[in-house]
């Protein structure tokens, strides 16, 4: 598997932007990038208090789907 530049560049800004490393900050970092491509994907509204197992699990059936679709 090879990866262009541009993805390269796209993960090293990912985790230039994680926050500290405690199990709580890492938590609620993971919650936001969820909320935040919910959000855009539809499979998260705003405001939501849905816990992060929830979240990833939408986020898996969203991206399953997808990919059963193509």
């Amino acid at each position: 598997m090879t990866i262009d530049d541009d993805q390269l560049k796209g993960a090293l800004a990912v985790i230039y932007r994680l926050p500290d490393q405690s199990p709580a900050a890492m938590e609620d970092w993971v919650r936001t990038q969820y909320l935040e491509d919910g959000r855009d994907k539809g499979y998260a509204r705003e405001g939501t208090e849905d816990p992060l197992w929830l979240l990833a699990a939408k986020a898996h059936t969203y991206y399953g789907d997808l990919k059963q679709a193509g």
